[in-house]
């Protein structure tokens, strides 16, 4: 959508009236049932395989409204279906879009008036919700174009199915949202409660009924009704776009989210402590606490948080290949948690997954050998359906691997001077202090399928920080550790710099770029020259996210789920450059060869689909939905119990064996999937060999939208039939919601 097709490329579909009562009573979950395909002539399961037939059924739909719209108002105030589809796609500040603002109407109001029994039993609250809905329209249409006996029984179906819809609208910027609310009308209160914690309607409510136990709503809508679905970001928008238009008689409930805060940044790069543990007997041992704190990123307010020695985040642990590491994990928060260490290769039991959960107050120990290669890990809590929460809260560090070869290259190893640790997240903080993950907030429904993001970024925990880097050669070890946000870094003049390793360690070679593209949890070392500089100089890091935008969302759906700085360009941090360094670095042009693996190796081949349905969210913790009606997906199935796991993503490896894995990416955004344990190579990408940056040893890959990325894994360890290894989107929401696998290692 958005680009007009051809006839010939678009698939037409009746939408019967069969099937238009399906989608009204089922909602947009209802698109995969057989039911519906038969009646619009698809093959089950076909509107999610062909973007096309689906782009050609959501045209239908929006069809079907506009004709029932334009049978009650004159033809002149109904906008073109591809205004609407621009309505939907984008945020278009389509003032003049009344279709969009009635559908918008509609669905508020009426769903909210519907009385328990459906439509059959509608009381004399219609008369007054009626009365509502079209005071409402008098202000949103030219006047004299609404008729006053508008059949409010026969549009409920259409709203039904409307409303559910309205759950792919992306939401607007907080700064938009703040423009409008000057122009609200204090005098006209919401005339219902609408969040999770005051459902039922004030004493002196001109509707009394609860909407959200009437059975004739289906789950779907429920949870779209429970959560926002954005609902209150159509209403600032609708501000936004029109002054008062709308947003005053349908404003949320008091206990809505307060404004957007906007840190200024630029203090002084924070370097966590590099934690060298205590060599005992062989063993070094680290102590670590996870702990509660606070931040002051929000002036007016302190913002609670994780962290792991500390308030947020948690040092950098080094680790020497070769030695035996014991790690002492204490829980002082008062929930279950986990601490996993990402990126290495260890036995199960030690790995720090969903099934080695830490009760608060109890303390888990973690030991193994440190076997592989030189490289840039991280660790971070992995607690069932509240990865996402925890992580957000602060609960993550990096860990260092180094090995006596690797120091013998000349390579910048200075830690915190020329060696710079980098864990790069976003946060979205509210003038308050809190964030929608805060205790007491719920996640849109939006949030939930799209990944949390936020528009103040974070380094070491530090707002836009600015780092004083010698004027030479300086490496950066950058961890992706948002949520859900992907990274298209550069530096803002221009310059081009080696990416020297990736997940894995060290590339064959430095890759000579000006950009690397880090989706959540993949790691990256560069190399930056600031030789030429002058003293005092600043330079930027950017994320050129605006350049990478269509590569990583397509479609209806995936522009839907992107939001203002997947298509923008921002900073990240500064650097500024200081004193020359005593001793002139002069990397080398290779490093060791990686010896590649060949597909003829793998005794089996694994097909693994990454796919996200239509549907909203289901039961869950956390708010924004969970489970499978959250429609994120690996073979079509979610992981959403540690014990019952259905047999589609649930794996028995022996030890030893080489695997290909063929991972294809069924939707309209990238997911960046992560193997627990092994570290793989790419042995090609929609069947061409991977560049030069992807070349390496990974342990997280980002498969963009329609891409099939063919993985070579070699299955080394320890057999344990009781602790499994887990692979995942490492969108934390999308793993919180069951994108979630798990493999035994098991004897040959």
């Amino acid at each position: 959508m958005g680009t007009r097709r051809r006839a010939s490329e678009v698939r037409q579909v009746e939408l019967t009236d069969a099937a238009l009562h399906i989608i009204a009573t089922q909602g947009i979950a209802a698109l995969n049932t057989r039911s519906l395909a038969a009646q619009v002539g698809l093959s089950t399961g076909a509107i999610f395989r062909h973007s096309a037939s689906l782009e050609a059924l959501l045209d239908a739909v929006v069809a079907r409204v506009e004709a029932v719209i334009a049978s009650t108002y004159p033809p002149r105030s109904v906008p073109p279906l591809e205004r609407l589809e621009r309505f939907m796609e984008t945020r278009s500040t389509a003032v003049g879009d009344q279709l969009g603002i009635l559908r918008l109407v509609l669905s508020e109001q009426f769903l909210l008036a519907l009385p328990r029994g459906g439509p059959e039993r509608l009381s004399a609250s219609v008369q007054q919700t009626r009365a509502f809905v079209l005071d409402c329209l008098r202000e949103a249409l030219p006047a004299g174009e609404v008729r006053a006996d508008l059949p409010v029984e026969t549009l409920a179906p259409i709203v039904m199915g409307t409303v559910q819809m309205l759950a792919l609208t992306p939401s607007i910027d907080r700064q938009r949202a703040a423009e409008a609310r000057s122009h609200r009308q204090p005098d006209r209160a919401p005339p219902f409660a609408r969040c999770r914690s005051c459902v039922e309607p004030r004493a002196g409510d001109s509707v009394t009924v609860n909407p959200f136990q009437h059975p004739w709503l289906s789950p779907l809508g429920k949870e779209a009704l429970m959560t926002e679905i954005d609902r209150r970001s159509f209403l600032e928008f609708c501000a936004a776009a029109g002054g008062s238009l709308l947003l005053s008689p349908l404003t949320g409930c008091g206990r809505s989210r307060p404004d957007q805060a906007t840190p200024q940044g630029g203090e002084l790069l924070p370097v966590p402590l590099l934690l060298e543990g205590e060599l005992v007997e062989g063993v070094r041992s680290f102590r670590l606490e996870v702990q509660p704190g606070s931040m002051e990123w929000v002036a007016t307010a302190p913002t609670a948080t994780y962290g792991i020695n500390g308030p947020y985040l948690g040092p950098t642990l080094r680790f020497r290949r070769g030695e035996r590491v014991r790690l002492e994990v204490k829980n002082s928060l008062e929930e279950m948690t986990t601490l996993h260490w990402h990126g290495m290769q260890l036995p199960a039991k030690s790995d720090g997954g969903p099934y080695q959960t830490i009760a608060p107050g109890a303390t888990w120990v973690s030991e193994y050998d440190v076997i592989q290669r030189p490289m840039t890990a991280w660790y971070h809590p992995h607690q069932m359906h509240a990865t996402a929460r925890q992580v957000y809260m602060g609960m993550a560090g990096m860990i260092r691997v180094e090995d006596p070869a690797e120091l013998t290259i000349d390579l910048p190893s200075t830690y915190g001077v020329d060696d710079l640790p980098l864990v790069i997240q976003d946060r979205r903080l509210f003038t308050d202090g809190t964030h929608p993950y805060s205790t007491g907030a719920t996640l849109a429904m939006r949030e939930g399928r799209a990944g949390l993001k936020g528009d103040t970024m974070l380094v070491n925990g530090a707002v836009r920080p600015r780092a004083v880097v010698p004027r030479g050669v300086v490496r950066l070890r950058l961890v992706n550790g948002s949520n859900a946000r992907n990274y298209n870094l550069g530096l803002a003049d221009g310059r081009p710099f080696q990416h020297i390793a990736s997940d894995g360690g060290l590339l064959g070679a430095p890759v000579n770029t000006t950009r690397v593209l880090l989706g959540p949890g993949e790691r990256a070392e560069l190399l930056v020259d600031f030789t030429r500089d002058e003293p005092g100089a600043k330079v930027a890091l950017q994320s050129f996210s605006g350049e990478v935008f269509a590569a990583l969302f397509t479609g209806m759906m995936g522009a839907n789920l992107a939001d203002t700085r997947d298509r923008d360009t921002f900073d990240v941090m500064s650097f500024e450059v200081g004193a020359a360094p005593s001793r002139a670095i002069v990397p080398p042009s290779a490093f060791t060869p990686i010896e590649r693996m060949a597909a003829t190796e793998a005794v089996r081949t694994r097909e693994l689909v990454l796919s996200m349905s239509m549907g909203g969210g289901g039961m869950g913790a956390g708010g924004g939905g969970m489970g499978r009606m959250g429609g994120v997906l690996i073979n079509g199935a979610s992981m959403m119990s540690l014990t019952d796991v259905p047999a589609a993503i649930d794996f028995r490896i022996p030890v030893g064996d080489s695997e290909l894995w063929v991972v294809t990416n069924d939707s309209d955004m990238a997911h960046p999937l992560h193997i627990h344990h092994r570290h793989f190579q790419i042995v090609d990408i929609d069947g061409g060999p991977p560049p030069a940056a992807l070349a390496g040893w990974k342990d997280t890959v980002l498969i963009r939208p329609r891409q099939v990325v063919r993985l070579l894994l070699k299955f080394e360890g320890t057999a344990d039939s009781t602790f499994p290894y887990m692979f995942h989107c490492h969108i934390l929401e999308h793993e919180d919601r069951g994108m979630m696998g798990r493999f035994f290692l098991v004897a040959p």
